[in-house]
């Protein structure tokens, strides 16, 4: 009986909720999370010790929704102090500069460049490996130098990443 009742709550878990045993993607590595009740928060909590991600909730029990934005925090939260610094320094080394920099959650890509020359990377771009984070940042830069993907573009974005078509079609293949 035991072993059909858990069989049961595992079975009413959906493949995105996030539970003890989930894992969770971080800087193209994935992590086991580890749900705890903790008695001093009225909130979802989520911290990462570079080994797994422990997600706290309330006495109250949190539902998925909120463990959710609580992630979704955390991801825009270490986006901006992990990809930023990259940003800045990549924008020295190639003498390619940008107005602002912001960070969204966007559904059908991984970053844009504005007529202005504001970068906008997705928040879930902090997902990937760092190879791939600095070519959607290169990506981004030769945008500020060149608006469409004509040859001209991709021959300034070869003069900064010669594998960029390597990389292209591996972040192509990512499902955001």
């Amino acid at each position: 009986k035991w072993i059909f009742d858990k069989l049961n709550v595992v079975g009413t878990i959906k493949d995105e909720d996030i539970v003890t045993g989930s894992r969770i993607q971080y800087l193209g590595k994935y992590y086991y999370a580890e749900v705890l009740i903790r008695t001093q928060t009225n909130k979802v909590e989520i911290e990462f010790n570079h080994s797994k991600f422990k997600v706290f909730l309330s006495i109250k029990l949190a539902t998925q929704e909120d463990i959710k934005i609580a992630l979704h925090n955390f991801y825009k939260a270490k986006a901006i102090q992990k990809i930023t610094p990259r940003v800045d320094r990549l924008s020295v080394k190639t003498k390619l500069s940008y107005a602002e920099l912001h960070f969204r959650k966007m559904s059908k890509r991984w970053g844009s460049c504005t007529g202005s020359n504001n970068i906008i990377i997705n928040i879930d771009a902090v997902k990937l490996p760092f190879t791939l984070i600095d070519y959607l940042i290169l990506h981004e830069l030769c945008h500020t130098k060149i608006k469409d993907h004509s040859k001209a573009y991709w021959a300034e974005l070869s003069k900064h990443e010669p594998k960029w078509k390597e990389l292209d079609s591996s972040v192509k293949m990512i499902k955001i």
